[in-house]
């Protein structure tokens, strides 16, 4: 699935999407992993920040249904 980040500077295919505390804060971040996995490096990268968990399962659930109407589409983090 295509998503382009928040701040617009990357269109990630995303194979897997997670929400996640940031170390130290309560905001939360989505993050995407993405083909290309290896030993060394996860391939995983933030592509949102929202202050609450409950804004961040929002969003989830807007891909999820905005993939389920636009299986080919490119979701914008919002």
């Amino acid at each position: 699935m295509l998503i382009r980040t928040q701040n617009k500077k990357e269109v990630v295919n995303a194979l897997h999407v997670y929400i996640s505390n940031e170390l130290g804060s309560k905001r939360k971040h989505i993050f995407a992993t993405y083909a290309g996995k290896t030993l060394f490096h996860d391939n995983t990268t933030s592509i949102a920040v929202y202050p609450t968990d409950e804004t961040a399962t929002e969003v989830i659930d807007e891909m999820v249904e905005f993939f389920n109407q636009n299986p080919g589409g490119i979701f914008q983090m919002r």
